[in-house]
């Protein structure tokens, strides 16, 4: 589980380098006030503990793909990409890939320790 960990902190730190203008601030969701945890799940239905999530400098809450999708669109290095992930051919298969990816991440990679994800 070590390995495990130290990839998702690895996995961070080169987002982290392809974030040139600073705009991803990372905060554990423990952290996460309760009425954007209430607004999260009204507007999605999901939990935010069961999937990667985003809430924009627009108060957008965004979770699974569609925080993938943010990601990428608001990284220099990638943002060209933003039109290629918003087809829907490519956005039915990343719905139905990160779903797959989602449930088996623990089995796959382990569980990151709370002291260890923000660091």
């Amino acid at each position: 589980m070590m390995a495990n960990a130290h990839s998702v902190v690895l996995q961070k730190k080169i987002i982290r380098s392809l974030d040139w203008r600073d705009q991803i601030n990372w905060v554990p969701v423990q952290s996460v006030s309760s009425s954007t945890k209430t607004k999260a799940h009204q507007v999605t239905g999901i939990n935010m503990y069961e999937e990667i999530y985003v809430v924009t400098n627009k108060d957008k809450v965004a979770i699974g793909y569609r925080a993938i999708q943010e990601i990428i669109s608001v990284l220099p290095s990638t943002s060209w990409l933003t039109w290629f992930f918003q087809l829907s051919l490519i956005e039915a298969i990343g719905h139905q890939l990160y779903q797959y990816i989602s449930k088996k991440r623990h089995q796959w990679f382990g569980r990151l320790p709370y002291y260890e994800a923000f660091s």
